[in-house]
C-alpha cells in the first residue's frame, strides 16, 4: 500500500506542474523576410507569461502560425497573472500581419 502511495506522489510531482501549462496557436498571412521573422520570432519570446514560442511560416503561401506555451513557474501561478492572446495579435499587427485564428492546442 505504502508503494501505491509513494508512486501517486511520485506522479504528481513530477507531472503536476505540465497542468497549468497551455500551448496556443495563432496563424496569420502576410509577408516576412528572414530578417522579419527572426526579429518576430525575439519579440514573441518578450511577451509575458510566455516559456516558449516557435513560428512556423511559409513563404511561398505567404501564411504562417506562432506556436506559444505558456509560462508554468510557481511564481506566476501565485500572482494569478495570466497569458493574453490579445498580445500575440498586437505583435502580428504591428509587424503588418494579419492575425487569423487562435486555438487551444491538445499537448
Amino acid at each position: 500500500m505504502n508503494v501505491k502511495i509513494t508512486l501517486i506522489l511520485l506522479f504528481s510531482v513530477l507531472f503536476g506542474t505540465q497542468l497549468f501549462a497551455q500551448s496556443y496557436s495563432y496563424s496569420f498571412e502576410g509577408n516576412l523576410t528572414p530578417d522579419q521573422l527572426t526579429e518576430l520570432e525575439s519579440k514573441c519570446r518578450a511577451i509575458p507569461h510566455l516559456s516558449a514560442c516557435k513560428i512556423k511560416y511559409k513563404p511561398e503561401a505567404n501564411k504562417g502560425e506562432i506556436i506559444v506555451r505558456t509560462d508554468t513557474s510557481e511564481e506566476r501561478r501565485e500572482k494569478s497573472e495570466l497569458f493574453s492572446p490579445l498580445d500575440v495579435k498586437s505583435l502580428l499587427m504591428q509587424n503588418g500581419l494579419i492575425p487569423l485564428d487562435f486555438t487551444l492546442l491538445n499537448d
